[in-house]
């Protein structure tokens, strides 16, 4: 695969599971203007004092639903309007771990002050501004809390595919060889082991009705906001500070971002930190991507633009036949079963693997129908639409997130030798986010593949939130502070 291919693909949307290679392209951050990469760092930090830790976060729930329940759309369900963004519609216990045991499923360097109990809940979203969903999340809360008062914690996973069986509380408990368990643990658990309550969505039509909507930041990012509205309705008010720390790896970093993207639209939840690791995110729109015909696949790049345009395709269609039309006709077939099935390292592989019906497509031209890519950019360039094509194009160009130059404190994290999402293509998210005139931080670890970087960098992370939501110094990174330079390709 070349490198080219490789990081257009990640544009779209980028894979959990990638082995690392050396990108060699960090820079000194002056070349940033208006980004600042070591603000409130500080070589010789403390840890402030918490204060006195909390008694364990209690649901207010009865929490004795039946979890394989609470991912069917209730009947007699209201009709939607924003007013119910958000409401619970059950909780289900799923499993308790105690301080020990939790102790040894998580890194060294971890802190754990308390054992977890993790709940599945489903909740009241939307799919676009005037559209009601459901989404399902776990719920992870501390035996014992950070302090008496605590911030909510939003955690936003990485790509897992399009099948309702992806769902990460679906894959928690038997992770699939290209998921790791420690992955998993280090997103969710080492949050709530540090005494934080956490919410993790699966994200509306994972599990749930409909298809997720892979590479909608803003969209799904306020499906992270009606997640934060959960947690807080789930537990004790006089247990809660009022603010509200965004996490995200991957998909979910850029979705971290997405959640901060939106959230002027949501003056009841309050951002007090936003983690962006190893982020996935827009830089090249759907529509612009399908300029390129002759454009080199390789395995993780057909996958994720495969998915990228099915999944945005089915939130304006549900006829297979205007789905497939976007694929060209010798390998429609494969991915439409591929994508509704598979989830993200199994469809990656079944797309690469050639068989008597199926070849890889080899470039975009090859993955796409001309017909269709045509009808896009005539539609696009001169307004020659037709529905489904017209909605597509339309949700495109809506598809923009920029964030606010209020934002909260925000920190990205990466690691040098993540051959999925490199420091240059980290330097290209923080580009986009210079050009809004927000402050942030970097921090570049070495060592680390795509998933492991979320494994040993969690702890930092956790440490800098706390830190930045309280305005004191932040901790010092575990690697290079300084920002990396944009490399795209």
């Amino acid at each position: 695969m070349t490198a080219r291919g490789f990081r257009w693909g990640w544009l779209f949307s980028v894979c959990l599971a990638c082995a690392g290679c050396d990108d060699g392209g960090a820079s000194d951050a002056g070349g940033l203007d208006g980004g600042a990469t070591d603000a409130g760092q500080d070589a010789s930090y403390v840890a402030p004092d918490a204060g006195p830790p909390g008694a364990a976060l209690e649901p207010v729930s009865s929490c004795d639903d039946v979890a394989a329940e609470l991912y069917a759309t209730p009947a007699g369900l209201p009709p939607f309007d924003p007013s119910v963004r958000g409401e619970l519609l059950g909780c289900a216990l799923l499993e308790t771990i105690d301080r020990d045991a939790l102790a040894a499923r998580l890194p060294d360097d971890a802190v754990v002050l308390s054992g977890a109990r993790i709940y599945l809940v489903a909740f009241r979203t939307a799919t676009a501004p005037d559209v009601g969903a459901l989404s399902t999340a776990l719920v992870m809360l501390p035996d014992v809390a950070l302090t008496e008062r605590v911030p909510l914690v939003v955690a936003m996973h990485g790509s897992v595919g399009l099948a309702d069986a992806c769902a990460p509380s679906h894959l928690r408990d038997d992770p699939p060889s290209w998921l790791r368990r420690t992955y998993l643990d280090a997103m969710l658990l080492a949050w709530s082991a540090r005494g934080l309550p956490v919410i993790a969505p699966d994200y509306p039509g994972l599990g749930t009705e409909g298809t997720h909507a892979y590479v909608s930041w803003g969209e799904v990012g306020r499906s992270g906001i009606d997640a934060a509205r959960a947690l807080r309705s789930l537990l004790p008010a006089e247990r809660l500070a009022g603010d509200t720390i965004v996490y995200g790896h991957s998909q979910g970093g850029g979705l971290a971002l997405g959640v901060a993207t939106v959230a002027a639209e949501a003056p009841d939840i309050e951002l007090s930190a936003v983690v962006s690791m190893a982020p996935s995110y827009r830089l090249i729109s759907l529509v612009d991507g399908l300029r390129l015909p002759m454009f080199e696949l390789g395995g993780l790049v057909r996958g994720t633009v495969a998915m990228g345009v099915y999944a945005e395709l089915a939130q304006v269609t549900s006829d297979p036949t205007e789905l497939g039309a976007a694929f060209a006709e010798p390998v429609r077939d494969t991915i439409l079963e591929d994508a509704e099935t598979l989830c993200y390292g199994e469809l990656i592989t079944a797309l690469d693997t050639a068989s008597a019906t199926y070849a890889p497509p080899t470039t975009l031209g090859e993955l796409i129908d001309e017909t269709f890519r045509q009808s896009v950019l005539a539609c696009a360039d001169d307004g020659v639409c037709a529905e489904p094509v017209a909605a597509f194009v339309a949700r495109d160009d809506a598809n923009e997130p920029h964030l606010d130059a209020s934002a909260p404190p925000l920190l990205f994290v990466s690691s040098s030798d993540d051959e999925a999402v490199t420091p240059g293509v980290v330097g290209c998210v923080i580009d986009r986010v210079r050009r809004d005139g927000v402050t942030y931080e970097s921090c570049v670890q070495t060592g680390p593949d795509h998933l492991g970087v979320a494994e040993t960098g969690t702890p930092h992370a956790i440490a800098w939130a706390l830190a930045a939501r309280g305005g004191d110094p932040r901790p010092p990174c575990p690697g290079a502070s300084a920002a990396p330079r944009c490399v795209p390709f």
